[in-house]
């Protein structure tokens, strides 16, 4: 059986980066159709079925590019592939990866790869990258972020201090962004590199990211990553990267503390909220779901933290996609 992916048709290969390059390059076909150089790039499981449709009408409707989606089960391939969205299928046992008896690790290796390696794939393409996660909602537009903040890789901060969210960002096809990622790639894609540290490390995609970006961060300082496999992540070059924050006042974070209402891009609803449909209900009740509201007028008060959920929680992105019932 020859897999398809939206309106691309994919022969069956024994590469994952074979796969994607082919994914990749039919979608840099598919915004040279539409005039434009962006795609939207995001990720998801049957947990978010809910909000399937609402994606295609937010995600989807940004300034005309096209939405390319990476699946992490079957049934969301084939959901996205029905509505003609580019998608793939990011499957590791079909390409023969590597096991680990590390509990959850299949699912958070096919979550980092599907992050990165999909990132870096539509980069090669000569592409713009919008990605969002699953959890991520917008009232505006997201590019209009590029009218007053500059750099080629533009990345939501996780609070107000120095570490970056990998919730949101936008990276353009320039040759440091393309080396920032490419160093990424490389040690995913390392056998022998040190995999014990997802054992304990929460998040660990996002603080890999940070470490490439920044040159420091939790990685070296709590999580110990080895010196050479640091070396591997950043260097002299490295610096060369031109790069910014989003404000966290424009794009928050649960609990929303300090949020710029009258200026806010898109919010955060991690899990730290709750499950998915929690996250959901709330962006139907507070004017960020592109589709049917519940509530009169979708504009009910903002709850920043007085859901009973705990803002306390420590939980990440890959987490989220844990709850699926098959």
């Amino acid at each position: 059986m020859i897999p398809t992916h939206g309106a691309l048709t994919l022969p069956i290969s024994r590469s994952l980066e074979e796969d994607m390059k082919t994914w990749a390059q039919g979608i840099r076909h598919i915004a040279d159709s539409r005039t434009t150089n962006s795609v939207f790039l995001t990720m998801t499981n049957g947990v978010y079925e809910e909000r399937f449709d609402e994606i295609i009408n937010s995600f989807g409707n940004v300034s005309g590019a096209p939405l390319a989606v990476v699946a992490l089960d079957q049934k969301t391939e084939q959901f996205f592939q029905s509505r003609g969205v580019p998608c793939f299928q990011m499957d590791l046992a079909r390409y023969g990866e590597k096991r680990h008896d590390i509990p959850g690790w299949l699912l958070k290796e096919a979550v980092m790869r599907g992050k990165f390696l999909g990132t870096w794939h539509l980069l090669e393409a000569g592409l713009q990258v919008i990605f969002a996660e699953m959890d991520v909602y917008f009232r505006q537009d997201p590019l209009v972020l590029l009218d007053d903040i500059h750099g080629d890789f533009l990345v939501s901060q996780q609070n107000y201090d120095s570490e970056i969210n990998i919730g949101f960002y936008i990276a353009k096809p320039t040759p440091p962004v393309h080396r920032a990622f490419s160093k990424v790639r490389d040690w995913i894609n390392t056998e022998d590199r040190y995999d014990q540290l997802v054992r304990g490390c929460g998040c660990f995609d996002q603080k890999l990211l940070d470490w490439a970006v920044r040159g420091q961060g939790q990685l070296g300082s709590k999580w110990c990553l080895p010196e050479s496999e640091l070396g591997g992540l950043f260097d002299n070059v490295s610096s060369d990267l031109s790069w910014a924050y989003i404000p966290y006042a424009r794009f928050p974070h649960f609990n929303f503390a300090g949020a710029d209402w009258n200026n806010i891009v898109g919010a955060h609803a991690w899990s730290g909220m709750g499950p998915p449909p929690v996250q959901m209900q709330w962006a139907k009740d507070n004017g960020f779901w592109k589709g049917p509201a519940t509530s009169d007028d979708g504009k009910r008060s903002i709850d920043t933290g007085g859901s009973g959920h705990s803002l306390s929680a420590h939980a990440c992105s890959c987490d989220d996609f844990t709850t699926h019932r098959t």
